[in-house]
C-alpha cells in the first residue's frame, strides 16, 4: 500500500477493492471463459460507480504515480 504516500486513503482503497471488476477481463482473455450478461452490467454498473466516486479529474488532482501503484496492487490481489 505504497500509494497511500501518494493518494488520500479513500482513493487509494477504492481503487485496490475495484479488483472483481478487473478478475472479469481477465477471466475472458486468459482463460476463455464466457461473460453472461448480468456480469457485463455488473461490469459497467461497478466502474461507473468507481468514476463516479473518483471524479473525473483524478489524474489532474492525485499523482499518477500514486494511481497506477494502487492499480497494480489491485490487480496483484488476483494473483493470490
Amino acid at each position: 500500500m505504497e500509494s497511500l504516500f501518494y493518494l488520500p486513503v479513500a482513493v487509494s482503497v477504492t481503487i485496490v477493492v475495484s479488483y472483481p471488476l478487473y478478475n472479469l477481463v481477465i477471466d475472458k482473455l486468459l482463460f476463455r471463459e464466457g461473460v453472461r450478461v448480468v456480469q457485463v452490467v455488473g461490469l459497467f454498473t461497478g466502474f461507473t460507480g468507481i468514476v463516479l466516486f473518483m471524479h473525473p479529474h483524478i489524474l489532474v488532482n492525485y499523482s499518477f504515480y500514486g494511481v497506477l501503484l494502487a492499480l497494480f496492487g489491485s490487480i496483484a490481489t488476483l494473483a493470490i
